[in-house]
């Protein structure tokens, strides 16, 4: 019993980190993006050139780097907050659950395995049949 909730103590660790670089990488192309709008100067903004010329394509190059470094921001808030948040919970749980077992012993054992036989029902039987 312990040892399936070693492992997957070792499963959530393993999520964590996967999302927390997937985060990571949605902030670095977000700020990455943000460079990018930087580097771009309206040019001929001066009223002799048309409304509608390469100022116009200029600021929309602009507002579209703009808007990919607000989108990557975002999903990595929304990473942060949701499966990492809940995977955290997750493993903050597991870990309180092998505190108790190692605190009761044997007791904490037997409980746990009542607890599991309350909520996971056994395999069918025919699974278990050899032909």
């Amino acid at each position: 019993m312990i040892l399936i909730l070693l492992a997957w103590l070792n499963v959530l660790s393993n999520l964590i980190e996967y999302f927390e670089q997937l985060e990571s990488y949605q902030n670095a192309k977000s700020k990455e993006c943000q460079k990018i709008s930087k580097t771009l100067e309206v040019p001929f903004k001066t009223p002799e050139f048309a409304t509608d010329g390469i100022a116009t394509i200029w600021q929309a190059m602009k507002d579209k780097a703009n808007q990919m470094s607000n989108f990557h921001a975002e999903e990595a808030n929304q990473i942060k907050a949701g499966p990492i948040a809940e995977l955290t919970r997750l493993r903050g749980d597991l870990k309180g659950h092998l505190k108790d077992l190692d605190k009761e012993g044997v007791q904490g054992s037997k409980k746990v395995g009542k607890w599991m036989d309350k909520f996971v029902s056994p395999l069918p039987p025919v699974l278990f049949a050899r032909s």
